[in-house]
């Protein structure tokens, strides 16, 4: 399946995801070769690569021991929108987040003035 959507330009990436294929995703990336790239929260850190825009599509994760949701920690939101930007290729990147209506005056405090 990780071919066919590299095919058209889109990689994904998550913990069932080779080594070798994450790399090759990485590298299609790199090159431009793939546009897109949806990457799983556990594995955000571990994709080394700088984009133009980061999408973080929700500001929660499942946890499985405790059967509920939590919201990221602030520190984990801050270094997935760090990975917008492309040292010496783009003056601006863009960071989008989507989170619940409810959360989006902390968030949008946090981002502008860098207090939660």
């Amino acid at each position: 399946m990780l071919r066919e959507t590299l095919a058209a330009g889109v990689a994904y990436l998550h913990e069932g995801v080779s080594s070798g294929d994450r790399r090759a995703a990485q590298q299609l990336l790199e090159s431009g070769a793939a546009q897109l790239c949806v990457v799983a929260a556990e594995l955000a850190f571990a994709f080394a690569a700088h984009v133009h825009t980061v999408i973080i599509a929700d500001t929660h994760v499942y946890n499985g021991k405790l059967h509920c949701y939590e919201q990221y920690p602030i520190t984990t939101v801050l270094q997935m929108l760090g990975r917008a930007c492309r040292p010496l290729e783009d003056e601006h990147a863009v960071g989008v987040l989507m989170c619940a209506a409810h959360h989006k005056t902390f968030f949008t405090k946090l981002l502008n003035d860098c207090l939660p």
